[in-house]
């Protein structure tokens, strides 16, 4: 997938504005392919969160807010590394996620999840997020927040290395394609000063326009089964596997592995 990190504040932060967490320098995240393999996120974010320390006495949440397309389904990719000299073990650190303020997490454990300190891991959730009036654009929320004192969590202290929001086009996708019309935007976005990384091009399958075109028969109107933020989405048969929803627009095509 490709992605653009960027930092959360300002922007995203929002609540009493917990400070930043970096881990010691000699430390670097142990990857583990099967929890999270080094092409999940570049090494610098999960040495870097937010919280409000341990010894934090007032119940603060840790919340950041996204502004989204309403009536889309968002895949919400929390990334996570426990790099504090303190947490160590299971229930060292256990907390509450909320997003879009529905709980997905009662007891958020990450030492529980990775297995050990310094291991990113990451998960995943799936929001749809309704329209709120007359109003197209909605802000979706992520929220951190301890357990009352005394309850499991051996210090009361949240901790997150970062977030990502995923358009979803489906319930369940196997291949996504994108076609965005170039514009301008492409020029300013080149220009952002964020880092981005890339899964290995041996994981993903890339198609030609030309056996896109042969897929949808041409773009043909026959084969829109909807219509998406990025244009008509079309049902589509790809190596005799069954329908795909193939999102794009018929003119002006550029072709995004995501």
């Amino acid at each position: 997938m490709f992605r653009n990190w960027e930092v959360d504040y300002p922007g995203y932060l929002i609540k009493e504005y917990p400070q930043s967490i970096s881990s010691d320098y000699t430390r670097q995240p142990i990857y583990k392919d099967n929890v999270a393999p080094n092409y999940t996120a570049p090494a610098n974010v999960y040495l870097d969160a937010r919280g409000y320390g341990r010894d934090a006495t007032e119940d603060y949440n840790v919340t950041w807010e996204f502004q989204v397309e309403s009536k889309f389904y968002y895949m919400v990719r929390l990334h996570f590394c426990e790099f504090d000299y303190h947490i160590y073990s299971k229930g060292d650190r256990v907390f509450k996620i909320f997003i879009d303020d529905t709980m997905a997490e009662e007891l958020a454990d990450v030492i529980l999840w990775s297995g050990g300190p310094l291991i990113p891991v990451y998960r995943d959730y799936a929001v749809i997020m309704q329209s709120q009036g007359s109003s197209k654009k909605v802000n979706l929320s992520i929220k951190l927040q301890r357990l009352p004192k005394g309850v499991i969590s051996k210090y009361r202290d949240v901790l997150l290395n970062v977030s990502s929001l995923v358009l979803l086009l489906a319930s369940i996708i196997c291949i996504i394609i994108f076609f965005r019309r170039r514009s301008t935007e492409e020029t300013s976005r080149e220009r952002k000063t964020t880092e981005g990384s890339s899964l290995p091009s041996h994981l993903c399958r890339c198609f030609t326009v030309t056996e896109l075109r042969a897929a949808t028969n041409n773009f043909d109107d026959g084969s829109v089964v909807g219509v998406g933020g990025f244009g008509n989405v079309y049902k589509v048969y790809i190596d005799g596997m069954g329908p795909h929803p193939s999102p794009s627009s018929a003119s002006n095509l550029v072709l995004n592995r995501v």
